[in-house]
């Protein structure tokens, strides 16, 4: 097994491997890496740094956060943008900033900031995933510095307005996100389906009325042409829908819930697309891990229905009996 370090760099978190040029660049905490894929002891370009500065630092401290452990610019999120560029966002000691890398160069402009927010958590300890789509990012992170306010985001593109999540239980509870992919459903589609966007996380689960203490795996999708609602929704997905991810052995009684890692791996088109988890559960005394295999077939058939809806007079999930709305009035899809 090939193994990479730097002395005194840590947390080698987020790795993007770029086809076009054959790098295989690596994000850790306050430095980045461009590396050869062949032989990943050898760097392609010298490394970079990118620290948090010191007067962030210190605000970080003082904010009552750890000078050892959280205030510092961890890398968690690192991908390309286009053939020049890569984009890059690091928790910047709980002020989470976003820049591009000159991918030629390996350099970037440390006056030249985006604010992070929504797009990079500001705990490094947290749950992150994104995924630049024609030049636009979907992210679904934790939005503030108590991480309290979990969202599934859209912006940094011009094509579309930016879109986000509301911050109810019903939509994400305590989340854990862990991964995200593309799915070009509108290839071929003779139904005029619009690409999705799936997202993979864990949460608290609120609809079971017998253990509302337990967590569960989650698929979570969007459209890729969501433009918002009316009113309350106005810049909110109005295509968001969110399902169970079930991975048990039932002839032991075993129920894996904790969704640690989501694999996606490409068909020959879109209908081909596999999506393999990674799973934790406790059996009695023993920590258990499992992988299970999702067809994109079988995920779409339960988007389909039937859903369940939030009772406000109750304060109870139910199974809903409505008409399922068609989003063709603002996509011209269905």
């Amino acid at each position: 097994m090939a193994r990479f370090s730097v002395q005194g760099v840590f947390n080698y978190s987020m790795l993007t491997l770029s086809d076009h040029e054959r790098v295989l660049y690596v994000g850790a905490r306050e430095t980045l890496f461009a590396l050869d894929p062949n032989n990943i002891n050898r760097q392609l370009r010298p490394q970079m740094e990118w620290p948090a500065p010191q007067d962030k630092k210190r605000e970080c401290v003082a904010k009552g956060k750890n000078n050892q452990t959280e205030c510092f610019n961890y890398i968690r999120f690192l991908q390309s943008y286009n053939h020049t560029h890569l984009y890059t966002c690091g928790t910047y000691a709980f002020q989470p900033k976003c820049t591009y890398v000159n991918a030629d160069s390996f350099t970037l402009n440390p006056a030249d900031l985006e604010d992070g927010k929504g797009k990079c958590p500001y705990d490094p300890a947290k749950g992150h995933t994104g995924l630049i789509v024609d030049k636009e990012l979907y992210s679904a992170t934790l939005n503030n510095f108590l991480g309290t306010e979990p969202v599934i985001l859209r912006n940094l593109g011009v094509q579309h307005y930016s879109m986000k999540s509301e911050y109810l239980p019903a939509w994400l509870n305590e989340p854990d996100f862990v991964g995200s992919a593309l799915v070009r459903e509108s290839s071929g589609s003779k139904d005029g389906d619009d690409d999705k966007i799936y997202f993979f996380f864990s949460e608290r689960a609120l609809e079971l009325d017998c253990d509302t203490e337990l967590n569960v795996a989650r698929v979570a999708r969007v459209c890729k042409g969501d433009l918002g609602g009316t009113r309350t929704l106005q810049k909110k997905w109005t295509t968001f829908q969110k399902a169970r991810l079930e991975c048990s052995l039932p002839e032991r009684h075993v129920s894996f819930n904790n969704l640690r890692a989501v694999f996606t791996l490409p068909g020959q088109d879109w209908r081909g697309t596999t999506f393999y988890g990674i799973f934790h559960a406790q059996w009695g005394d023993v920590d258990v891990s499992a992988v299970c295999q999702y067809q994109i077939s079988d995920v779409k058939k339960v988007f389909e229905g039937s859903y369940k809806e939030y009772r406000e007079p109750s304060q109870r999930w139910g199974r809903y009996t409505g008409a399922v709305p068609c989003p063709t009035a603002w996509s011209g899809k269905k």
